[in-house]
């Protein structure tokens, strides 16, 4: 028989050989997890004998695995999610280099930009899905007529040994706007022919399910003809030359002039001043509250920006969000705006407040892989928890994207990030899309809560979509409430949350808190009002 201090000697050398196994594995996990460049010679961890041989049979296995999802996730940051065209940025990068590399050309190539007449009357009239597979033939079409275009002048390029002179690049800069730009010494006539052959490609008949339309574009054509040609100036002079084209009718196309040029500059002025404002702090969130009927208290504030503009004072976002979409300057407000509210939601919870922050996002920022890691790391950096912030999205935007609109907002609940459907009735989804939608709230719009002390027909619209809204199992929030009357009838037909004039209106930080520090005022608000018990019960007499 062992002795028991053998079996002690044996067992303690066995669960040190256990230990170091454990210690070995973990050793080799954690190398594997810190070579994100493949390279044995950037790894700050010192492997020996079986343990590097270990490594190396790992990272074979691993390594297509790795090189795959990390060439799927650069494709994804550089290319737009429905046409598979290049997105802002990315055709913002490559156009530069090209326009660089085209520098000493006497001719450096040609933006041409341009989009769909009528393409909210599609959105309308067909639906959301309609209008993107409208857009996605579009972007088919666009590349044959680019291909056509490149073999034409092959043999010239081939000649000249000037093989970036075929490097055409394409994308869609969001919505129906579309951008080319064609590198290189080319000349009008030639231009003018591509342009001539895509507006005819577009035009040929597109099957939309049982219907064939017939789609026409406004193009406008800028030439890079000079070293004081930069991309931001190219492109406001092509914007400028569209929207020549669209002024006279549009299904045509107009070539950047001097008697355009002063719009173009104002445009350019505008691109500067957004960035600058950016760089400078000099946007601000104004929080408007949002009152829970049941509780009576504020535990939610939409955020809103506002610009404070060092010659022109306050100003509303009506007057530089939509520019910022068109102009591709959307992404670095919206980036802004996140960050800035991980930053504001912590201080409020160190100072004791529990209400959570509700964010607005764009269309274009749905479409951006990067956003929901923007939104973890900003939430982590500030050490804020995803149950503070609140995600409103129209239905319009995720219908332009639908599966991977899903996905990601999907992917931010499950974080605890809530999500709001914004302006809930103004758009054209049915009972099921509705059903399938994730979402936590629901915004009633505006539109729907004017008038409805004083038409009973807006009445039984508005009480029936919030009846709807909650027997699907959202909350709801009625957007617009400015009158006493309204906020009785709301609050009679189950509405949950209000916000509105009749609470208050927007406010910056400060005054926010301090209203919200008036609990007796608001309290007494959430006290139902005999008034619409007895207007009700009158049949509206």
């Amino acid at each position: 028989m062992i002795g028991a201090a053998a079996f002690l000697s044996w067992r303690q050398r066995s669960i040190r050989r256990r230990d170091q196994r454990l210690r070995d594995r973990e050793r080799i996990c954690t190398a594997i997890q810190k070579i994100g460049s493949l390279d044995f010679d950037e790894m700050d961890i010192k492997l020996e004998g079986r343990e590097l041989h270990d490594v190396k049979i790992s990272l074979d296995k691993l390594r297509p695995a790795i090189e795959e999802k990390v060439g799927q996730l650069a494709w994804q940051a550089d290319h737009d999610s429905l046409t598979n065209l290049l997105n802002a940025n990315a055709f913002r990068m490559q156009s530069e280099h090209l326009l660089t590399t085209c520098s000493d050309l006497p001719q450096r190539g040609y933006l041409i930009y341009f989009d769909v007449n009528h393409f909210k009357r599609i959105n309308d009239t067909l639906g959301h899905h309609a209008g993107d597979q409208v857009l996605v033939a579009i972007a088919d079409r666009l590349r044959i007529a680019s291909m056509t275009f490149a073999e034409s002048r092959l043999q010239e390029v081939l000649a000249d040994g000037d093989r970036e002179a075929l490097d055409m690049k394409l994308a869609r800069l969001g919505g129906d706007e579309f951008v080319v730009f064609v590198p290189g010494d080319i000349g009008h006539a030639a231009i003018e022919k591509f342009v001539q052959r895509l507006q005819r490609l577009i035009y040929e008949p597109c099957a939309v399910g049982i219907q064939t339309l017939r789609i026409s574009v406004s193009i406008g054509i800028a030439a890079a003809a000079d070293n004081d040609n930069s991309f931001d100036r190219l492109l406001a002079a092509a914007d400028s030359a569209m929207y020549a084209a669209k002024s006279v009718g549009g299904n045509t196309y107009r070539f950047f002039s001097e008697d355009m040029k002063s719009n173009a500059d104002r445009v350019l002025e505008k691109e500067i001043e957004i960035r600058s404002a950016v760089a400078k702090n000099e946007f601000e969130l104004y929080f408007q509250p949002q009152l829970n009927l049941r509780t009576g208290r504020i535990d939610t504030v939409e955020a809103l920006i506002r610009w404070n503009h060092p010659e022109k004072g306050l100003v509303l976002p009506n007057d530089f969000i939509g520019f910022a979409e068109t102009h591709g300057l959307i992404d670095e407000i919206g980036d802004w705006v996140i960050t800035e509210a991980a930053k504001i939601a912590a201080r409020w919870r160190d100072q004791g407040f529990d209400f959570k922050i509700s964010l607005n996002i764009s269309p274009k920022q749905l479409q951006r892989v990067e956003l929901i890691p923007l939104i973890r790391a900003s939430l982590a950096y500030h050490g804020v928890s995803p149950e503070q912030i609140e995600i409103e999205i129209t239905e319009a935007a995720i219908m332009r994207d639908e599966g991977h609109s899903f996905d990601r907002l999907e992917s931010l609940r499950k974080d605890g990030v809530k999500i709001a459907l914004d302006d809930f009735g103004t758009g054209y989804s049915n009972i099921s899309q509705l059903m399938m939608l994730p979402m936590d709230r629901l915004k009633l719009d505006r539109s729907l809560i004017n008038d409805i002390s004083m038409d009973q027909r807006k009445w039984v619209i508005a009480s029936g979509m919030i009846n709807l809204a909650k027997e699907l199992g959202f909350l709801v929030v009625a957007e617009g409430v400015e009158t006493r009357d309204q906020y009785d009838l709301l609050a009679e037909a189950g509405c949950d949350f209000i916000q509105g004039f009749f609470l208050s209106r927007p406010l910056p930080e400060q005054e926010m808190l301090s209203f919200v520090g008036k609990g007796a005022y608001i309290r007494d608000l959430a006290l139902h009002s005999a008034d619409s018990h007895a207007r009700l019960a009158s049949g509206w007499a």
